[in-house]
């Protein structure tokens, strides 16, 4: 029209800075929304994924037309779920596994008190004397990468029982031996034996309490590994200087002694998966129903794949973490 202006609007006018603040918040909403979108189909993917898996048992009809499996679980308030044990049954599991702990690591330290002495009776060097304490240390380090995989099949309980029981058993040569030779592979097979608590007592007490609650107990297991080279030559210190050094061994298989008796009677087994197996076992038997299946009796994995996974996982942390390769050059 005649006469009519039209508006200049220019980059910096009130009028641009208003559209680019709307266009900026319109463009961070879209971004926004594009990752949330993304994050979710990124779990759906993934739930797609596991439904997928257990899709393969499900209570639907399989490829060749048998039924398949129905899964057990524990029912709310159970009294064989390890969750709900009472507080003082708790506690009673973890301080003897606790003590379990601190016995097989003194056991590591102890020895140092008895170097003088066991040169003498046996005429080796103080180097070769030391080698008692390096075979022990190095079963304590190769014990578990059997010991670990052996509980995930057979539960906790009888690696914890059998594991002492040859503690107990492999220091009785250590206590007894007439020649180094004999010495030196008892201290390397009791140090094998006693692992078991390095690797798998971690897991009972998670296995107790759950979320905020598992702190306090995990710390008061933590600390037994921690105290047993501690505790070891002063305990070792005291028994050397009244009585001969064979007494060190014949002090710690009584307190191994004791603690088997104490792992048979106390502590049962916590291991959730092994319990639900043994409560298909049950079922099955009661109701007749073989459907009834509990996820472990689905896995695939033989004892043989889990020890070489088990055996492998601590080279690729050593080779894809700097700080675990620094923590083992220092300690």
């Amino acid at each position: 029209m005649s006469g009519s202006t039209t508006p200049t609007v220019t980059a910096d006018s009130p009028v641009a800075e208003e559209f680019k603040s709307k266009v900026g918040n319109d463009a961070i909403r879209i971004q926004n929304s594009s990752i949330s979108n993304e994050i979710s189909n990124a779990f759906k993917k993934e739930k797609e994924k596991k439904e997928h898996v257990a899709s393969r048992h499900s209570d639907s009809k399989n490829e060749t037309g048998q039924d398949s499996y129905e899964f057990v679980e524990w029912d709310e308030g159970e009294a064989a779920n390890p969750c709900n044990f009472s507080t003082f049954k708790k506690w009673t599991i973890v301080l003897i596994v606790g003590q379990g702990a601190l016995c097989a690591t003194v056991c590591s330290s102890i020895i140092a008190m008895t170097y003088e002495a066991v040169e003498l009776e046996f005429g080796i060097s103080p180097q070769v004397a030391t080698l008692g304490v390096t075979l022990f240390i190095f079963g304590l380090g190769l014990g578990p990468l059997f010991l670990g995989p052996l509980s995930e099949f057979y539960g906790r309980a009888p690696i914890y029982i059998w594991s002492y029981f040859f503690f107990v058993l492999f220091n009785i040569p250590v206590a007894l031996a007439k020649n180094v030779e004999t010495w030196l592979i008892g201290r390397f097979l009791s140090g094998f034996s006693g692992a078991a608590f390095l690797s798998v007592a971690g897991g009972s007490v998670s296995d107790l309490f759950r979320g905020p609650k598992l702190s306090l107990p995990m710390s008061v297991f933590s600390a037994c590994p921690f105290l047993g080279p501690v505790v070891g030559p002063i305990i070792g210190g005291f028994i050397n200087q009244h009585v001969s050094w064979r007494w060190t061994w014949y002090v710690q298989i009584i307190w191994t002694a004791v603690e088997l008796a104490l792992l048979i009677f106390f502590v049962p087994e916590t291991y959730s998966p092994v319990l639900l197996k043994r409560k298909a076992q049950r079922l099955r038997k009661e109701t007749g129903n073989e459907r009834l299946r509990a996820p472990l009796e689905l896995d695939e994995r033989t004892i043989l794949q889990a020890t070489l996974f088990s055996c492998t996982v601590p080279f690729q942390l050593v080779a894809a973490e700097p700080m675990a390769l620094v923590l083992n050059i220092w300690t």
